[in-house]
């Protein structure tokens, strides 16, 4: 998979992002972070940052072409995090308190509130943590 190729792709719509960040913010730093895409056929239209822990998953970004929301696409890609996990292991993220449709979401995605990050944001803007946590006897971990 070319990442830089799928990460421009995915990123290109977000004018948001634009001057703030570059490809290389996302690209795997270490034999540990991740990126898993979701396609439209063959094109790259959601991917998912994170690193491995013992302790689970840290989400370090993820997003989806503007074209291509609303159509369960990060749903898909957040399962396919839950079924990695090993019973009590927790995903964990974090994001702008503003981002109110991100918050119900990850809420529908059964993700709680663990605290919050003052001023981690520029613009002193505060960051809510969430995690979700595996809870089911068998491994690997199936969201009932």
């Amino acid at each position: 998979m070319d990442y830089v190729g799928g990460i421009k792709r995915v990123l290109g719509s977000q004018e948001c992002l634009k001057g703030r960040l570059s490809v290389s913010d996302f690209l795997p730093q270490k034999d540990h972070q991740k990126i898993l895409f979701d396609f439209y056929g063959n094109i790259p239209v959601a991917f998912v940052s994170y690193i491995e822990t013992d302790d689970g998953i840290d989400v370090i970004f993820l997003t989806t072409h503007e074209r291509y929301r609303r159509q369960g696409r990060m749903s898909k890609l957040i399962q396919k995090l839950k079924k990695s996990l090993k019973n009590g292991q927790r995903i964990f993220l974090e994001l702008r308190e503003s981002n109110l449709i991100a918050l119900k979401f990850y809420q529908t995605e059964g993700f709680s509130q663990i605290g919050v990050r003052p001023c981690y944001y520029k613009g002193n803007i505060d960051a809510i943590c969430l995690s979700w946590t595996c809870q089911n006897e068998l491994s690997p971990c199936i969201h009932l």
